[in-house]
């Protein structure tokens, strides 16, 4: 693994640009957590760390609990928006 990383933390010629970290969505779509890609290389990963017990991990994503490319920004934002439409 090489230790050289541009700004947007894209040294990884398979990771997309700007690709900061993974997103974790609830079944609404909503962003729920976080992790940064130097925590995780990859989507699976991200969603073991938020639920380690393989079975409710999957019975989370049979539920429609996701995973995406994001930025921990979007937490921010979400819980803007939960509180504008509580």
């Amino acid at each position: 693994m090489s230790s050289a990383k541009s700004a947007d933390c894209a040294a990884d010629p398979a990771r997309p640009p700007g690709h900061r970290g993974w997103v974790v969505c609830d079944p609404a779509g909503y962003p729920y957590a976080w992790y940064r890609i130097d925590l995780v290389a990859e989507a699976a990963a991200a969603m073991a760390l938020l639920e380690p017990d393989p079975v409710l991990r999957q019975q989370m994503t049979d539920a429609g609990w996701s995973v995406r490319i994001g930025s921990g920004v979007e937490l921010a934002l979400g819980a803007g928006l939960t509180k504008a439409t509580a």
